[in-house]
């Protein structure tokens, strides 16, 4: 419909927005795509809209660093059976939950998110390695260095392509 093209754009806005640190309008933006999506009641774009609002918070650095966007985005996701989206929904939110709660529960629910990575296989190649680096970076909050190192590595063998999708993956990767 011309409303989803609509909520898609203020989304996709938003992203180029925060890559740009415009930081209160991509806030603006996200924020209004998530209302008019919910008012249209379309998961898939209230998924999008919350992961997009998560991501702001990685970089404003909200005190839960988008946890709790990506925890709903997350939950939206599975809900709209957008399962590439799930898994980064997850990725991101172990990374802000580890990094501002502790690294005890951040992998809460890890089976049910490496199901869908398996189901996804080569369709799902960003996903998986954003997966693999954020539990990395999870595995170093808990002072596991060895389990960290080994994720590092999958997720550098995963990244084989690089697009404008794995900018931020080959960047962390390539040190």
């Amino acid at each position: 419909t011309g409303q989803a093209a609509m909520i898609s754009s203020l989304i996709a806005r938003a992203d180029v927005e925060r890559s740009a640190a415009r930081f209160e309008a991509a806030t603006r933006d996200a924020d209004l795509a998530l209302a008019r999506a919910t008012e249209l009641g379309y998961r898939p774009l209230i998924a999008r809209a919350l992961l997009s609002r998560g991501r702001i918070g990685i970089d404003v650095l909200a005190p839960d660093r988008g946890a709790a966007q990506f925890a709903a985005a997350l939950s939206e996701a599975i809900a709209a059976g957008d399962d590439p989206l799930a898994v980064e929904a997850f990725a991101r939110q172990a990374w802000a939950v580890a990094t501002t709660q502790g690294p005890a529960r951040a992998t809460d629910g890890l089976p049910m998110i490496e199901g869908l990575v398996e189901k996804l296989g080569e369709r799902g190649t960003f996903e998986r390695a954003l997966l693999r680096l954020n539990l990395a970076n999870v595995a170093l909050a808990r002072g596991d260095r060895e389990v960290a190192r080994a994720a590092f590595m999958r997720a550098r063998s995963e990244v084989a392509v690089v697009n404008a999708r794995s900018i931020e993956l080959t960047a962390v990767l390539a040190g």
